[in-house]
């Protein structure tokens, strides 16, 4: 279903897209960072197959941010001097786990 080689297809993150499983990850988003810290970012193209498996399951791009300047960590993940806050990593595992937990308990209604 999901082949090496599949054409790239631009995936659309952003405020004005967020449905369905987005309006879930941005609600245990908020619950994990706070609303303050849960925030829409600008629309992008991403060139992944990403959008393949969203023809055929619910989902969405979600961004965990790991700047941390107060511990120098400030380059973004393409550049070599790269590193990430390891802090960030709990976050993101928090923000999976509720996502996952809150869409059980939605489908479960169904």
């Amino acid at each position: 279903m999901f082949t090496a080689g599949s054409p790239a297809r631009g995936s659309l993150i952003g405020a004005t897209l967020v449905t369905g499983a987005g309006l879930i990850v941005r609600a245990a988003a908020a619950e994990v960072v706070g609303p303050e810290n849960s925030v829409d970012g600008p629309v992008k193209v991403v060139s992944e197959d990403y959008s393949l498996f969203l023809q055929q399951v619910p989902g969405c791009y979600y961004f965990v941010g790991s700047r941390n300047p107060d511990r120098g960590l400030i380059w973004g993940h393409h550049h070599n001097k790269f590193d990430i806050d390891e802090d960030a990593m709990a976050i993101g595992v928090e923000t999976m786990t509720r996502t996952v937990l809150r869409y059980f308990d939605e489908t479960a209604r169904r």
